[in-house]
C-alpha cells in the first residue's frame, strides 16, 4: 500500500487563537493517539492534508508521519473535521499503528471488464457494494479490491463470498452481500399495429 510522508510540529497546547493563527499559515491542527503511545498535538501543512487525500487509498492511505525528538510513526488518518461552509481543514486524527496491529478500514471496490451482455445492451450493471470492511495488518492492506465482472451475464451476480479470501486480509463486510449484479434492459414494446380502417358501409 502507498505511504505517504508527512513533516509534522509538536505543540504543547492549542488555545482558540492558536488554531486560528496555524490557520492562516495553511497548517491544520491535529493529535497523534493510539496504542502503545501517550497522545501529542501537532500542526501539519494543509497541502500534505490535500496529497493524502488525492492518493489512490485516500483516507486509507499509510502516512509516515516525521515528528522532530522522535522515531517517524506509521499512521492513518482516523479522523478529519471540515467546516461545512469553506470545506477547510479544522482538525485532523491520526492513529498511530503498533507493530502487528491490524487496522480496520474500508477498501472501495474497482469493477473490472465489461460484460459481453452490456456491451450489447442487453443487461446493465448494478454495483450495490461501493466498498468493503476489511481488517489487516498495515503492510497487507491494498488500496483497492479488484472485481472481475467481464464473464457476467444477465441473471449473474457477484457476492462477497465469491471474493478471493487472501490469509492476510479479513473481510468483515457479511458474506452473503451482493456487491455487484447483471440486470435485463427492459426495451419499451413495439408499438401495435394500427387498426384497419373500418369497412365502408
Amino acid at each position: 500500500m502507498e505511504t505517504i510522508k508527512i513533516d509534522a510540529r509538536l505543540r504543547t497546547r492549542y488555545t482558540k487563537g492558536d488554531i486560528k493563527q496555524a490557520r492562516r499559515r495553511g497548517r491544520v491542527p491535529g493529535a497523534v493517539f493510539g496504542r502503545g503511545i501517550e497522545p501529542f498535538l501537532v500542526e501539519v501543512s494543509t497541502k500534505s492534508i490535500v496529497e493524502v487525500l488525492r492518493s489512490e487509498g485516500a483516507l486509507n492511505t499509510l502516512v509516515e508521519l516525521s515528528v522532530p525528538g522522535s522515531p517517524n510513526k506509521t499512521v492513518i488518518i482516523a479522523e478529519l473535521d471540515r467546516d461545512p461552509i469553506t470545506h477547510g481543514f479544522l482538525h485532523v486524527g491520526f492513529h498511530n499503528i503498533a507493530v502487528g496491529e491490524k487496522v480496520h478500514t474500508q477498501l472501495p471496490i474497482r469493477l473490472i471488464g465489461t460484460p459481453l451482455v452490456v456491451s450489447r445492451k442487453e443487461g446493465m450493471v448494478d454495483q450495490t457494494l461501493e466498498t468493503l470492511d476489511v481488517r489487516a495488518e498495515s503492510g497487507n492492506l491494498p488500496t483497492h479490491i479488484d472485481v472481475d465482472i467481464s464473464n457476467l451475464n444477465v441473471g449473474d451476480k457477484i457476492s462477497v463470498s465469491d471474493l478471493p479470501h487472501a490469509l492476510n486480509i479479513e473481510f468483515i463486510s457479511h458474506e452473503d452481500a451482493t456487491i455487484v449484479s447483471i440486470l435485463p434492459v427492459q426495451h419499451a414494446e413495439e408499438a401495435a399495429p394500427a387498426a384497419e380502417p373500418a369497412a365502408a358501409a
